[in-house]
């Protein structure tokens, strides 16, 4: 075969092959020293599934953000103990995130002590020792001069403005110096409790979900060999809201049956589910849950039964003799013929904090019984 490239050009080459060879090299201390001390990002194979229920999915940039504030110095932050309030809706991932940034090595290293409070434990008014009523995360056998520590505080409803001055007060009377709070809650209010402008955590764009949604949904099937499966997960993506919560029970109930049939059943039965709801109350389902509201639970059964989600509860990894053996697939996939009220398990999740979420249902051949009974009073449930 006759060469295509004539003296002249064939020099050319060599001198921008060489051009580049002395680029790279010059870039080794760049590969070597730099580079390392920036986390990995993994690639996403269509065998992500399998590690996608133990890796904190689209929220890097907020991390981050929470990160660069705990590593501010005192001095930046006017000498004040700085505070940053993490605010979004129920179930959005508020809790995972601020895990996740307290399991971090550089943030670990960085505090002597890591500690967990609800608003139950400050009924006092009171941050004081660090020690007591809250969970301790970590604690330095021998604590080092310089290295403060790090409050998380869980607030599941609205607190005082004075509550939060006498908190803040005990603990800029108590906390070393360099010590930092992560303050969440669902409630705009607490924006003004922080020293820092609050971090507003959304639910995923609807492209981030569809992702994190197909992902689940078709495990380690490649959704380009399977086109109208694709275009039926990308429709039931839409009608869950981008409820993780949602995502994780119908991708699973879709990902134990790769049958198009199966799936149009289980888009027109998430169809009639939301234009129910919004006919009946003027909202979205996810959102009654999100607002602890009871919704009707659509199933594929063929029988007439009345089905209402009443409550949704987290528990902390508990025991498996802890937790109900029926799950919200069973109900959902029409499996469940009891009347009745009773519990399932929605979702376990494999990530830190790894709740188990539960949710409470009822049973009823008519819808007269069905949403008749009062819900427990919130402070004696569980709050996500």
């Amino acid at each position: 075969m006759e060469s295509l490239l004539d003296a002249g050009s064939s020099d050319n080459l060599d001198k921008m092959l060489g051009s580049l060879e002395r680029m790279m090299g010059g870039m080794r201390e760049f590969f070597v020293t730099f580079l390392p001390s920036y986390p990995r990002i993994s690639r996403q194979p269509y065998s992500a599934y399998l590690f996608l229920d133990q890796v904190m999915f689209g929220r890097q940039m907020e991390m981050e953000t929470i990160i660069n504030f705990l590593f501010r110095s005192q001095a930046e932050s006017n000498g004040d103990l700085g505070v940053l309030p993490i605010i979004g809706a129920a179930r959005v991932g508020k809790s995972t995130l601020v895990e996740h940034v307290c399991l971090d090595d550089r943030v670990r290293d960085h505090f002597s002590s890591i500690v967990f409070f609800t608003g139950d434990d400050l009924d006092g008014g009171i941050l004081a020792s660090m020690r007591g009523s809250g969970v301790v995360k970590q604690q330095s056998l021998a604590p080092t001069p310089g290295r403060g520590s790090l409050a998380v505080v869980e607030l599941a409803r609205d607190m005082e403005e004075e509550t939060w001055r006498r908190l803040y007060t005990s603990a800029v009377n108590h906390m070393s110096p360099g010590s930092k709070i992560l303050l969440t809650s669902r409630s705009e209010k607490t924006a003004s409790f922080g020293t820092e402008r609050a971090l507003t955590l959304n639910f995923l764009p609807q492209e981030a979900y569809w992702y994190f949604f197909k992902t689940i949904a078709f495990g380690s099937s490649n959704p380009a060999e399977r086109p109208e499966l694709a275009a039926l997960g990308m429709d039931i993506a839409v009608y869950m809201n981008r409820s993780f919560m949602a995502a994780n029970t119908v991708a699973g109930l879709l990902r134990a049956n790769l049958d198009a049939r199966f799936w149009l059943k289980v888009l027109r039965c998430l169809r009639d589910f939301a234009s129910r709801h919004l006919s009946l109350f003027g909202e979205h389902p996810t959102d009654l849950l999100r607002k602890d509201q009871p919704v009707y639970i659509w199933t594929m059964a063929k029988r007439k039964n009345v089905v209402v989600m009443r409550d949704i509860y987290q528990h902390r990894s508990p025991q498996s003799s802890e937790v109900p053996r029926i799950t919200a697939q069973d109900v959902l996939s029409g499996s469940v013929t009891s009347l009745g009220r009773f519990q399932a398990v929605a979702w376990r999740s494999r990530i830190p904090p790894c709740f188990t979420y539960l949710v409470s249902f009822v049973v009823s051949p008519t819808d007269k019984h069905a949403v008749i009974g009062k819900k427990r009073p919130r402070s004696r449930r569980d709050r996500i």
